[in-house]
């Protein structure tokens, strides 16, 4: 699992970017999935892995009808493919060994370190020639991202709670380490809203719950409240960052940002529209094409995103379009429909079966509060820190070839098993778990 995580966050180029780790369970996955097919039945995958596999075929089918770049759509099938590969993978060294998730995240926060001097291969643009190509980036290249030290930070904060030793954890540890992360997140990048949002979500499940395994279920019980109760967070939030930007507590950038994305309202959905419009450029395509979708990289032909600038944009955000746009054409590229989103991203991609996919991932986060979030105690740290990050994602992320998607889908129907006596919880974990009831 160290190595696992290690090999992840540890890139390469061949014909495309490619983990060190996906070298090693891509070919493995297929033979290790047909000599235990049995227990990943049992376990409850076989609807999840017919789902992955019916959008690929989703995908060669919307590239065809669409037209667009079919290697583009290969790309796209190995993204889904991985989710496949290393889900299988980590189940089966999960079942044997529950602990293993620390180690995991362990090795992900290493490669976060080692990237800084090696395996950072990106895409680098000569704007003097209009070429672009993939070479690995320096360290001072590396460490000035804008979220770069925020988020190793926050995810070196994070590690003691996401690993499978969460019960054995002081709770004031998550108590503590959570806000200083969010903290962390604002102060150091302009850029860091939604990973505070995401903690601060991760400290909300964990207040409430805890490490007992009655509280764990009382958002199952009351999942109205719980849901009216995220809509009110969510606000409030909305009107802390408010204030602390205009007053300039975050400094000067984040005041400017915040301001220029509130030139058209200040409510929670126009904050959203303007910092998040690719969503909802992405969702108006869609839902244009919903059966088949628009295809890997499709073209904006139609004007989606000028559509979107008309109708919720002002001059500013119309200059800096056309800016961007000539850009573009400069470097022979077109303006792309955005997938900034899991959901436009899955049913973009592949059509409506992509669209069954993300319903099915939502589904198991309910049943996982309805009925299991108290399965596998151990993990609640790791499932707090995770699902906030999950409902974001769905809605305003890409989907990127990684392991911490595949891992948080095996964990989710890994806790559906064990909730429903299909896989047994280590007798240590068990006997661990009844002393916090």
């Amino acid at each position: 699992m160290l190595l696992l995580g290690v090999g992840d966050g540890l890139r390469i180029h061949v014909v495309g970017l490619i983990a060190l780790s996906e070298l090693v369970v891509f070919p493995l996955a297929p033979f290790l999935y047909i000599k235990n097919r049995r227990l990943f039945k049992e376990a409850g995958f076989s609807t999840f892995y017919m789902l992955v596999f019916l959008m690929i075929i989703g995908a060669f089918v919307s590239t065809w009808y669409n037209h667009t770049w079919f290697f583009a759509c290969v790309k796209h099938c190995a993204t889904l493919y991985s989710i496949f590969a290393y889900s299988v993978v980590l189940f089966l060294l999960l079942k044997d060994d529950f602990k293993g998730i620390g180690w995991l995240f362990l090795g992900t926060f290493l490669a976060s370190i080692i990237v800084i001097w090696g395996f950072n291969t990106a895409i680098h643009m000569d704007e003097s020639i209009g070429t672009a190509e993939f070479a690995a980036s320096n360290a001072e290249e590396v460490m000035s991202g804008v979220r770069f030290w925020s988020t190793r930070v926050s995810a070196i904060l994070r590690l003691p709670v996401v690993a499978s030793g969460y019960l054995k954890l002081p709770l004031a540890y998550p108590l503590i380490a959570l806000p200083v992360a969010v903290c962390v997140c604002m102060a150091m990048s302009i850029s860091g809203r939604s990973d505070a949002a995401i903690l601060m979500g991760a400290f909300f499940l964990i207040a409430i719950a805890g490490k007992s395994r009655k509280r764990m279920m009382l958002f199952g019980r009351h999942l109205v409240i719980f849901v009216l109760s995220v809509l009110v967070a969510a606000i409030a939030a909305k009107n802390l960052y408010k204030y602390a930007a205009t007053k300039g507590l975050l400094g000067e950038a984040a005041k400017v940002k915040y301001l220029a994305q509130a030139k058209q309202g200040e409510s929670l959905l126009r904050i959203l529209m303007a910092g998040r419009g690719e969503f909802f450029i992405g969702m108006r395509a869609v839902l244009d094409k919903p059966i088949v979708g628009f295809g890997a990289m499709a073209e904006d032909t139609k004007g989606y995103w000028a559509d979107f600038i008309w109708n919720y944009g002002d001059i500013d955000d119309y200059d800096f379009f056309m800016r961007i746009n000539e850009m573009r054409v400069r470097y022979g590229d077109r303006l792309r429909i955005p997938v900034h989103s899991y959901i436009v991203g899955f049913w973009g991609h592949s059509g409506i079966i992509g669209l069954v996919f993300s319903l099915y991932i939502y589904y198991l986060v309910y049943l996982f509060f309805r009925r299991y979030a108290s399965a596998i105690p151990q993990w609640y740290g790791y499932f707090a820190c995770t699902l906030p990050w999950l409902m974001w994602s769905m809605l305003f992320s890409p989907y990127g070839h990684g392991i911490n998607g595949p891992m948080l889908f095996t964990a989710l129907i890994m806790a559906r098993a064990v909730g429903e006596r299909r896989i047994r919880l280590p007798l240590e974990f068990e006997i661990e778990a009844n002393k916090h009831l």
